[in-house]
């Protein structure tokens, strides 16, 4: 099995990630694991694909992508820096694409370049690689 979120910390067994599953059984995942809490499923991003966003938008759901390294957790305030996630809710999703996605006025109004699902799916490859992390707690 694969670690949650880098090679760089360690985790307890319960911490480590499903592996590459099909669209069908991850469906059946975040059908039937917690939608909150310690027990709640982490998908890692090789199963948090453009088909696994639209799908949790459409059908109200919400999931963890990965564990949340605990320096990071612990900088934010999180009251479980150990146990911490980056979830995502279809909330979420659909709040970025009425205001980002092809159809919102920002993208009509200033030439702004839409978001898509394939977007959303690599939000935490983006977090990852900003230049600058600003916390304010």
């Amino acid at each position: 099995m694969k670690k949650s979120y880098n090679q760089g910390f360690d985790k307890n067994p319960k911490d480590y990630m499903m592996e590459k599953l099909s669209l069908d059984e991850i469906k059946k995942c975040i059908n039937t694991s917690p939608s909150k809490g310690r027990d709640m499923l982490i998908l890692g991003e090789q199963n948090f694909t453009p088909e696994v966003v639209e799908y949790i938008e459409k059908s109200n759901k919400k999931v963890a992508v990965e564990i949340l390294e605990p320096k990071l957790s612990e900088e934010l305030g999180l009251k479980y820096p150990n146990d911490a996630k980056a979830m995502i809710d279809f909330s979420a999703i659909r709040h970025s694409l009425n205001r980002h996605g092809e159809d919102s006025k920002l993208v009509k109004s200033n030439s702004q370049l839409p978001i898509t699902y394939n977007d959303l799916a690599n939000y935490r490859n983006i977090v990852k690689a900003a230049d600058e992390t600003i916390i304010i707690a």
